[in-house]
């Protein structure tokens, strides 16, 4: 019994000795990252025993540490340590999210699925972003990850021509997209047996919906959305990424396991999957 329940493994997991803190906070460039989040984190982590180095990033909408534990040291201690002083900083932005806040592992990479095909990149993301989700509904399959395309960017280019009609600066249509784009905290309710967070979800995610934000809003009831000011597009980011097998574009798939998971099931999974969607893609193609 205790032979067959055994997790089989190609080549074990092992801790990297680092930590990882990540704090969301929508709407906020790197420089109210770096005041609201960041810098209370770095003071926070100051006392911590344990701690060979840090380096915290702040960038648009998110602030990052990465942390070294020193030689000797148990990582469980040192992380249950920053857990405790980083959940313990009251003052966070409102806006702010809960810290992420985690060991960083080397995870062992079971599979590589490709596609390829002509077709366009969006094309080819949606059809990668579904397999994926398809991948994770098996009870084998927790750890998938698309690479070889770029993330989603939405691009708004305003007219100057059109806040010079309007008498609207660029500070202002700014303003009105942050304010407009953020899911925001609303506060806890506790009640004897349940506590319940309440968020106010306003965040948009395609040109479309930031299409038909109120930039201005005129006493005489007349109001002029954002489309009206600037060209929005669902695109890209500027990334030089594209990935290609035999000259034809294509994105991969990578299945990795955690320490509880077996390799060899995983594998297998995999096998029949695939099988199972060239069938599928020659039924159709016929």
């Amino acid at each position: 019994m205790a032979v067959q329940s055994m997790i089989r493994e190609i080549f074990p997991e092992f801790s990297l000795d680092m930590i990882s803190i990540s704090v969301p906070y929508p709407g906020a460039d790197p420089e109210e990252v770096e005041e609201g989040i960041s810098q209370k984190i770095e003071d926070a982590l100051e006392t911590v025993d344990g701690i060979k180095q840090y380096t915290t990033k702040s960038s648009e909408n998110v602030s990052q540490t990465q942390i070294e534990v020193k030689e000797n040291y148990d990582i469980s201690d040192v992380l249950d340590r920053v857990r405790s002083k980083v959940d313990g900083i009251s003052n966070f932005p409102v806006d702010a999210e809960k810290p992420i806040i985690s060991e960083i592992i080397l995870k062992e990479s079971v599979a590589v699925i490709y596609l390829a095909g002509q077709m366009s990149e969006r094309r080819l993301k949606e059809w990668a972003e579904l397999l994926k989700d398809e991948l994770k509904q098996f009870s084998a399959i927790s750890q998938v990850g698309v690479f070889g395309v770029r993330d989603y960017e939405i691009n708004i280019e305003v007219s100057e021509a059109r806040l010079r009609e309007y008498n609207l600066s660029f500070d202002q249509v700014t303003q009105a997209i942050r304010q407009s784009n953020l899911n925001l905290a609303g506060g806890t309710i506790r009640t004897q047996g349940e506590e319940i967070r309440i968020r106010t979800v306003g965040r948009k995610y395609t040109g479309e919906t930031l299409a038909n934000i109120v930039v201005l809003a005129k006493p005489d009831g007349n109001i002029v959305r954002l489309d009206r000011l600037a060209t929005i597009r669902d695109d890209f980011t500027e990334d030089n990424i594209q990935a290609t097998v035999n000259g034809k574009r294509s994105v991969f798939l990578i299945v990795q396991k955690t320490k509880e998971e077996d390799a060899i099931a995983i594998s297998r999974t995999i096998r029949q999957f695939v099988k199972e969607k060239k069938q599928s893609c020659r039924k159709v193609l016929s």
